[in-house]
């Protein structure tokens, strides 16, 4: 399957409900292409949506190590129920990114 169905097909599992299978749809994505903004922000939001906080948070260092402005990216790391705020801060000094809590 192309790049492009692939990650159409993880969105509308995703809009289904279906988690675990957009994900392995996006991790099928990401093996053809590893800097694909949109889909490791989608992969960032279904590890938040299971609580799988650091996960979330990982996929979200990826994507701002690609493209630290990526508006997307920024507000999962920030607006995520407070908890990925919270490992946000913990986690961003030591990883040197440029996260702006203010509005958090």
């Amino acid at each position: 399957m192309l790049l492009p169905a692939l990650k159409e097909r993880g969105n509308k599992l995703f809009k289904q409900g279906h988690l675990d299978q957009a994900e392995q749809r996006y991790h099928e994505s990401l093996r053809k292409a590893p800097w694909n903004l949109p889909v490791l922000t989608n992969l960032a939001q279904i590890q938040i949506k299971l609580s799988k906080w650091e996960e979330g948070l990982d996929f979200c260092d990826r994507a701002l190590a690609l493209d630290s402005n990526f508006v997307k990216v920024r507000s999962h790391a920030v607006c995520s129920g407070g908890v990925v705020t919270v490992l946000a801060r913990q986690r961003c000094p030591a990883r040197g990114c440029s996260i702006d809590f203010r509005a958090a």
